[in-house]
């Protein structure tokens, strides 16, 4: 189905249009020429829902963007105005804090587990695999779990789908392991026996939380919003630590949900009285009332819904984004959350969503027209954006999966808000450029909250799984609309172009003459070379893949070729200027910093990023080892035999012990010191430089490459020294296991050699036996047939020849 007509911005000379952007957008699904409507760059970005930590498919997303952001303002100089949301009113909220909130007073005046605990528990666990897992046996209790669970959904986790008929598993057989593995965890919590409280709520809390919410929910204060906030606020405070972490650049203006509930509600009065809203009126659900309630007698409230019936017959646009997923029944549902009433047959279309929804009992409330009730989802970013930014919007982002039906929703209740006394004019549009990030996936599984099958971003980095630097690279490196799988082969492609990048970083700083080399002929003085034409060509094609639609996969391969190119002509007979090393560095350095794949500021005269040379703290310490042994390995080659130990001065801060650098070198020195006791034979000599070097520089995280005529080059760690040591030293554990093992083989075979062979069937068996132990009665005294005295004598050899190789260990 195609996409409406998309009406262009004005031709100008704003400054995108100047530098000849290009953006892949999706209102056209084409890359459209970038013109602004200001100055100033107008851009909305859908930020997080604070419910949980956030994972690496979130990461793709902010990242990405991210990346965007500094190329428009860091590349092409322009000024963006990046607005950014969280969203700390959603039903997934509201459902996480309650669940919270009503265990935390469950476990008010517990200090044990006792059987009242465990009794709760066990209704809780039994409700659960209930309401989780409908498949399971009536009556499943956690005693018997496991082999129902077997029986039912044993095929699951074989990989096929619920259905068993062939069809391939998607996110209902996900959410099928997600709740066995709630379950087991109950299961082992309750048969644990352990009264430790905490421990067994670690275990208990996914099934309690939401049968205490059933039980307990609707009880909550609505009014109480600290009751939802308390959550949101930890996992925004999270949030931002985890950007930082990321070296994402914070929005210029954050907006929350909950600081704009009476904006949302003259936002839902304007489009209701545009025309384009109906108001629907919610029954109040009956509950069990157990106890005082707080929200007993609610007043009826309505809820108002958008009319897309009623704004496509008055010339408006629907599903701008995605015009064929506006029947989606399945997304539509998702839209407008799990706390919605499963009855729509009031809605006038299948499509329409809610812009207010009536509080229920146990959700929270804000005052209204139309009672007390609170926004619906997709109102909630209509609203902060047009407060901050007005009634046209330069740029719109957010990930892939919000494009329908939240997007579509945005654009259609914005522009209906927009539009003048309900008149509607399809030019009008809300949004002149969507861009959408791409999914994640890692070894093909796509990540989500929901389904609970992701790993969030401080494990990942706290674990090394990826730095920082490692996956904003990978990012880099898949186009940023597109899908992104993280593989073994992508993850060594990042890898390579990380420590290529680094190494050439490395070696121009190391450059003998780059040290005294004039910083005020800023590269432009010196023999001429090839390699000047060559960053000519590498700007340019740098260029060219940033105005098309900010393509770094081409943007970072330029670089790379650059690097490559600088290499081989670096390493061959011909010797590259000075000024052209320095060129070409200094262009690296402001690309890598300008792609934020260096948390720090980028200094005037900085080559390389942080990480690629040794800590100022540390410079004059790690420089003088690295000297001493080079001395040190020169002495063990050419050195006549009575040669004397070189010494270490005694440096300034030598003795501070804050500083490791200078902790390393001063017990060094007192080793050094001793060594006048011990001749410095060749062997010596290289023994106490492949400890300085595998020991003392390896732990401050210092590498030294040995160069023939040269000093060592002394460097950060790179990522390559630590794989193969790693590797070097899983393989040398796997030898030293694997020679254990037959040394404990070969032992129990001495062991069984113990016993001497005319001993061993001196037993119950039998009754007689000949003059080597052989046995020649049964215990019944019946002669031993002659196929039985075979089998015997082939036994009686093997425990021989044991037995000669245990007596022969023990004279050894």
């Amino acid at each position: 189905m195609a996409q409406p007509d998309w009406h262009a911005p004005p031709e100008n000379d704003s400054p995108p249009r100047k530098a000849g952007i290009k953006i892949h957008n999706s209102l056209t699904s084409r890359k459209d020429n970038f013109v602004s409507l200001a100055e100033t760059v107008s851009w909305y970005a859908c930020g997080p829902t604070v419910y949980d930590d956030a994972h690496l498919g979130h990461a793709r997303n902010y990242v990405s963007t991210d990346i965007i952001r500094r190329i428009l303002q860091d590349y092409f100089k322009l000024d963006v105005n990046f607005v950014m949301n969280i969203t700390d009113v959603d039903d997934k909220i509201i459902i996480a804090a309650r669940e919270q909130h009503v265990l935390d007073q469950w476990l008010a005046g517990r200090s044990s587990v006792d059987d009242e605990v465990r009794k709760n528990t066990s209704d809780a666990f039994a409700w659960f695999v209930d309401k989780r897992l409908p498949d399971l046996p009536k009556h499943t209790v956690f005693t018997n779990y496991v082999d129902s669970f077997e029986q039912s959904y044993g095929h699951v986790l074989q990989g096929k789908s619920t259905a068993n008929d062939g069809t391939p598993p998607g996110d209902d057989e996900a959410k099928v392991k997600r709740y066995h593995k709630e379950a087991l965890a109950a299961v082992n919590a309750l048969e644990a026996g352990d009264s430790n409280l905490q421990s067994f709520i670690e275990g208990a809390s996914s099934v309690l939380k939401p049968h205490l919410d059933s039980l307990h929910g609707h009880l909550i204060d609505g009014s109480d919003h600290n009751i939802f906030t308390k959550l949101t606020k930890k996992y925004e405070q999270r949030y931002f630590e985890d950007m930082a972490s990321l070296n994402v650049l914070p929005p210029d203006k954050l907006t929350r949900v909950t600081e704009y509930g009476p904006q949302i509600v003259d936002y839902v009065k304007r489009i209701q009285d545009n025309g384009f809203a109906y108001e629907h009126e919610e029954l109040p659900k009956k509950v069990p009332i157990d106890e005082e309630s707080v929200n007993e007698n609610p007043a009826k409230a309505k809820s108002v819904y958008y009319d897309t019936g009623k704004w496509v017959a008055s010339g408006g646009e629907y599903a701008r984004l995605k015009p064929a997923s506006k029947t989606d029944k399945a997304a539509q549902a998702d839209g407008e959350g799990s706390l919605a009433s499963k009855d729509s047959t009031f809605k006038r279309s299948a499509a329409d969503f809610a812009l207010w929804k009536a509080s229920k009992q146990g959700e929270p409330f804000w005052e209204s027209p139309w009672g007390k009730g609170r926004p619906g989802w997709h109102i909630e970013c209509s609203a902060m954006a047009s407060d901050v930014l007005g009634k046209q919007i330069d740029i719109h982002s957010g990930g892939v999966d919000l494009a329908f039906p939240h997007h579509d929703n945005e654009l259609a209740q914005s522009e209906a808000y927009w539009c003048e006394q309900g008149h509607v004019d399809p030019k009008n549009q809300w949004v002149n450029y969507f861009i959408h990030m791409g999914h994640l996936s890692i070894e093909g599984q796509k990540m989500s909250k929901s389904l609970k099958n992701f790993t969030t971003i401080r494990e990942s980095l706290a674990t090394k799984e990826f730095t920082s630097r490692r996956l904003r690279i990978i990012f880099l490196q898949g186009a940023w609309g597109s899908g992104l799988e993280i593989s073994k082969t992508v993850k060594e492609t990042a890898a390579k172009w990380e420590e290529s990048i680094e190494n050439f970083f490395l070696n121009v700083n190391d450059l003998p003459e780059m040290k005294d080399l004039s910083l005020a002929s800023n590269g432009t003085s010196g023999t001429a070379s090839s390699l000047d034409g060559a960053l000519q060509e590498a700007k340019q094609a740098f260029r060219e893949a940033l105005q098309d639609s900010f393509d770094t996969p081409t943007a970072t391969r330029s670089i790379a070729d650059l690097v490559s190119k600088y290499n081989t002509e670096a390493n061959s007979d011909r010797r590259v200027p000075n000024a052209t090393s320095l060129s070409i560095a200094r262009w690296v350095t402001e690309m890598v910093h300008m792609f934020g794949l260096d948390a720090t500021r980028l200094q005037p005269e900085q080559i390389g990023w942080s990480g690629s040379t040794i800590p100022d703290e540390g410079k004059q310490f790690v420089q003088a080892l690295a000297s001493w042994r080079d001395t040190v390995r020169a002495q063990a080659n050419d050195a006549p035999s009575e040669a004397k130990w070189p010494v270490l001065d005694d440096l300034p801060g030598a003795q501070n012990p804050d500083n490791a650098y200078a902790a390393a070198y001063a017990a060094f020195s007192q080793r050094v010191s001793k060594l006048t006791e011990v001749s410095a034979t060749k062997a010596a000599c290289l023994q106490e430089s492949d400890y300085l070097r595998d020991t003392v520089l390896w732990d401050l995280d210092i590498g030294l490459e040995d160069r023939d005529g040269r000093p060592s080059l002394v460097r950060p760690l790179s990522a390559r020294a630590r794989r193969e040591r790693a590797e070097a030293e899983e393989k040398a554990n796997a030898k030293a296991t694997a020679k254990a093992a037959k040394e404990k083989e070969d032992q129990e075979k001495l062991e069984k050699g113990k016993l001497s062979p005319l001993e061993m069937f001196k037993t119950d068996e039998y009754s007689e036996w000949d003059a080597d132990g052989m046995p020649t009665k049964d215990k019944d005294g019946k002669e031993i047939a002659k196929s039985a005295g075979k089998k015997l004598r082939k036994r009686w050899d093997v425990q021989k020849k044991a037995h000669e190789a245990w007596l022969k260990s023990q004279e050894a």
